[in-house]
């Protein structure tokens, strides 16, 4: 999805990127050289509610009363938008990147299905070849093919498409134990595993 903002920066574009549903949380930097000659000598506790405060609820008071209030000891310390650097940030599971007023958000996080679709392709094509290799005809439908050593994952990403790969690779059925008389190492995304089909 391409979205058009109005708000370029800070604050108004954190809140008009969480109301567009995009995955952002807020990120909130206090700028040391400015906030320094308004907390004087209470510089570390200030930094330290700062650190303490919820970025939201910081973006909300510049939002709706244009400052930000601390109370340290007896002092106000009152905070305004310059006193923040304010930016857009990735929700876990996301990758940020902007780049002259473009913001990119990118899923870092593979799909499910996806990764088995991928799987049951790869495996189906060296389970054909192998069929080729050992001379089989190509429209005979055999008894198994056999997949073994495979990790918990993808072993439960297969168990799902099960028929999907049988019907790729022409065979009755697909095993997951050892149920063939002669076996071909393999190495499937850095995995060893070994195959057979008979």
């Amino acid at each position: 999805n391409v979205i058009e903002i109005e708000n370029k920066e800070g604050y108004k574009l954190v809140l008009e990127l969480k109301r567009l549903g995009v995955p952002a949380v807020s990120r909130v930097v206090s700028i040391t050289s400015k906030i320094g000659p308004k907390a004087k000598q209470h510089m570390n506790s200030l930094l330290k509610k700062l650190n303490e405060t919820n970025p939201d609820v910081i973006i909300q008071d510049l939002d709706q009363k244009g400052e930000v209030v601390f109370e340290i000891d007896d002092s106000k310390i009152v905070l305004v938008e310059d006193d923040f650097i304010i930016s857009p940030w990735a929700k876990e599971g996301y990758a940020i990147a902007s780049r002259e007023g473009i913001i990119v958000f990118v899923s870092t996080t593979r799909n499910r299905e996806m990764m088995a679709r991928g799987l049951v392709k790869d495996l189906a094509r060296r389970l054909q070849t192998l069929r080729k290799e050992r001379g089989y005809n190509p429209t005979d439908v055999l008894n198994v093919a056999s997949i073994l050593d495979l990790d918990d994952d993808s072993l439960g990403m297969l168990k799902e498409k099960e028929k999907e790969l049988a019907f790729l690779v022409r065979v009755k059925q697909v095993s997951f134990t050892k149920s063939c008389k002669e076996y071909k190492d393999d190495d499937i995304d850095g995995q060893k595993i070994r195959i057979s089909v008979e």
